[in-house]
């Protein structure tokens, strides 16, 4: 009987132990659970206080800052639980700073960095927003092309006159720079838009000029003109436009013909 007794005792603080050890293997997750959560909620609240900084940064036209803040912070904290609105905060601030490029005529440089973000950030949620910049910018582009024909600083020294120049472009449009080359108003010039694959015309003032032009792809607006990769040229004879009761007319053809008595050469942006 005594050795059932302890047969029995042992049963039961066996069976204690296994409902206990359970237990207490259960409280001790619940227990890290709440730990783990709260350090997630500091982190959290400390990443977001530096966003906001960086955010203030952004309202305040600051892009370039806001923009360096934000990627360093990515590239140091990649596990970020708010990464993806760091994210968001610098695509916001290249499309910033990209239609602030773009207001100052500066569109080449506004597309290049709008493709910086799409490429750098295209497997966010919020790319999205780079990419309908870029869509706009390029149909702004599109929209201001000049009619062709259209003449740029248009004054009456040069433009007016009985004399007509004609151009025809090649491949690419064209801007035709007519300059005085001597006298009183040397310097005094207009310039003329040729589209790519057109022929223009403008009435030409009596006198002496000289002609420069430049080409590219993309028209950009004016000043930057066809951006980066224009080329210029000029013109290696001047073209003489008679007064009345004669009149001159020049026409040229700016792209490689046979048989062509008109040479060219490659100048500066200076020289242009």
């Amino acid at each position: 009987m005594k050795n059932r007794i302890i047969s029995l005792l042992c049963i039961f603080v066996f069976c204690l132990s296994a409902f206990s050890i359970p237990a207490m293997a259960e409280a001790i997750p619940a227990e890290s659970e709440d730990v783990v959560q709260s350090e997630l909620d500091a982190r959290i609240e400390q990443d977001t206080a530096y966003r906001n900084e960086i955010v203030q940064l952004y309202k305040n036209k600051e892009y370039d800052e806001a923009i360096d803040q934000a990627e360093a912070f990515l590239a140091d904290n990649p596990d970020s639980p708010v990464a993806e609105k760091f994210v968001k905060t610098c695509i916001y601030s290249y499309v910033g700073k990209a239609k602030l490029l773009r207001d100052s005529h500066q569109r080449e440089a506004a597309l290049e960095l709008l493709d910086t973000c799409i490429e750098r950030y295209e497997d966010s949620v919020d790319i999205q927003y780079a990419i309908d910049a870029k869509a706009a910018l390029n149909k702004l582009i599109k929209d201001e092309t000049p009619a062709n024909g259209h003449v740029f600083h248009n004054t009456s020294v040069v433009r007016g006159g009985y004399g007509t120049l004609k151009v025809k472009s090649g491949s690419y449009p064209v801007l035709v720079k007519v300059e005085v080359a001597s006298g009183a108003h040397k310097g005094e010039y207009i310039n003329l838009f040729v589209r790519a694959k057109s022929t223009a015309s403008v009435h030409i003032q009596p006198g002496t000029y000289l002609v420069k032009y430049c080409v590219g792809e993309t028209w950009y607006g004016p000043g930057e003109w066809f951006g980066s990769e224009m080329e210029r040229y000029q013109c290696d004879t001047t073209l003489e436009f008679s007064k009345l009761p004669y009149y001159s007319t020049w026409e040229l053809t700016l792209y490689s013909v046979v048989d062509g008595n008109l040479s060219t050469y490659p100048i500066s942006a200076e020289d242009f």
